[in-house]
């Protein structure tokens, strides 16, 4: 065989080994370069740390070559939340698994429902949600939690969120001490169909309900109805169990919202008269106790 007919069959053999190699596929995923027989992650998550560690150990994984990171998370600790690899990929030279120790109820006071709902979450808490009418806590902040905050966090949390509070028609409640009456009227241009209205000159005029520290707060409008005269003006004293809450005024033409608190309260009186010479009409309207439905409803009504 001569030199040249040598020297060709290497080249011709060397092209052959190259297109075999480049026609193989590659890898396509992270499970697809384990030979037969290698090792894969096992789901781990859920195993108390012990647990965990015997099972990597029968798989071969050495103990140095597990990292162990606490995780603060609701319920029972040393429960493993997280690995790294995830099940199913190959056994790497590292292994970190998370697992659970004591977390605490965080703090609310002053905080929005949502942010402290996303918390709880985070944590793995099941949180139950009661909204509530809750004097002096903003609508839509938390009002409490159970457990108390800064103890330890248990799995199942109830969470009571403030909402707006009920309400009832004053005007509909049965009055002890009854001088006015319902009409329908404007005050300032605005219609209202139950306005509670009192004719009153100097002397007081008494309206007088029994609310039985069912309401937080007591809300409503004061005018002079637009039936009356001009020149009519008329000041409203509210007073519970004998003490005077706040005083109003105003004239023919013009309005007077209030809002006041009367938590504790037992008994509620507007208290009515003339600021002229002459008789004058207070017009009440949007006559409202605020306060949990609870307590309300068992106020008596027309």
């Amino acid at each position: 065989m001569g030199i040249g007919l040598i020297i060709g069959w290497l080249l011709a053999s060397e092209r052959s080994s190259v297109e075999e190699t480049a026609s193989r596929p590659a890898p396509s995923g992270p499970t697809s370069t384990i030979s037969p027989g290698a090792q894969v992650m096992p789901d781990l998550r859920g195993l108390g740390v012990g647990d965990a560690r015997q099972i990597l150990a029968d798989l071969g994984v050495p103990p140095g070559a597990v990292t162990l990171r606490d995780q603060p998370a609701a319920g029972e600790s040393g429960v493993i939340l997280a690995q790294d690899p995830v099940y199913g990929y190959a056994l790497g030279s590292r292994i970190v698994l998370s697992a659970s120790r004591p977390a605490k109820v965080p703090a609310f006071k002053g905080r929005d429902a949502t942010a402290v709902l996303a918390d709880l979450d985070e944590l793995g808490a099941a949180t139950r949600t009661i909204s509530r009418y809750t004097p002096g806590v903003p609508v839509g902040n938390v009002a409490s939690i159970s457990p108390e905050p800064g103890t330890l966090l248990p799995v199942d949390v109830t969470v009571v969120v403030s909402a707006e509070p009920d309400s009832v028609n004053l005007a509909e409640l049965v009055a002890a001490e009854d001088n006015c009456y319902t009409d329908t009227d404007s005050l300032n241009g605005k219609q209202y169909d139950e306005l509670l209205t009192c004719e009153t000159d100097r002397y007081p005029l008494n309206q007088t309900w029994v609310v039985k520290r069912a309401a937080d707060r007591v809300s409503g409008v004061l005018g002079v109805p637009d039936s009356g005269e001009p020149k009519e003006a008329v000041e409203l004293r509210i007073i519970a169990d004998g003490e005077v809450l706040t005083t109003l005024t105003t004239e023919y033409g013009s309005v007077v919202p209030f809002d006041v608190s009367i938590a504790g309260k037992l008994r509620l009186t507007f208290q009515v008269r003339s600021q002229t010479r002459e008789y004058s009409t207070a017009g009440l309207a949007r006559l409202k106790l605020l306060g949990d439905a609870k307590l309300l409803n068992k106020l008596e009504v027309y």
